[in-house]
């Protein structure tokens, strides 16, 4: 294949326009450039493609269109040819988000691309928001019920030796 320049006025077809700035390869038709993945020429006629949104990826080139991030990722950046799986302690419910979202008290995640975080299990809690891989074990005079954000005190008149209990038992009489 020989390479002809581009005529000004050359209309494009849509996933492509006549600018080198964003091009991959030379088209079959030779009278236009393809678009970057990342990028998208939505309409005829482009001098330039546009970069996909935040949120969105496309890894082809020569498209119209970007698509949404799957549930489980995110991409807070433009013009990418993927997103990125969710990292421990954050989660994505929908399509198409820029960021994570952070597990909240109570529950983190374990696993990379979560679209739920999990509830911190019986005599386990864990305070603070996201980024955590686990709920941590109550220690010794207290406890915690499933989804706990902290451990509470043994009340009054009970007690608990053993850590990661979630209840705690009458004192002994005498």
């Amino acid at each position: 294949m020989g390479t002809e320049e581009l005529v000004q006025g050359d209309a494009c077809h849509l996933g492509a326009h006549s600018s080198l700035t964003c091009s991959l390869f030379f088209s079959l038709s030779l009278s236009s450039w393809r678009v970057y993945t990342g990028k998208f020429a939505n309409t005829t006629g482009l001098t330039q493609c546009y970069d996909c949104p935040v949120g969105t990826y496309q890894a082809a080139s020569g498209t119209s269109s970007c698509v949404l991030c799957d549930v489980g990722t995110s991409n807070s950046v433009s013009a990418q040819s993927s997103c990125t799986d969710c990292n421990h302690g954050t989660f994505a419910n929908v399509t198409g988000l820029s960021t994570c979202l952070s597990c909240l008290p109570g529950t983190f995640m374990a696993s990379q691309g979560a679209v739920v975080c999990d509830l911190c299990s019986n005599g386990t809690a864990i305070g603070s928001y996201g980024y955590t891989d686990q709920c941590l074990s109550c220690r010794p005079g207290t406890y915690a019920l499933q989804g706990y954000s902290a451990c509470a005190d043994c009340a009054a008149g009970k007690s608990q030796s053993l850590p990661g209990m979630s209840s705690c038992v009458d004192c002994a009489m005498g």
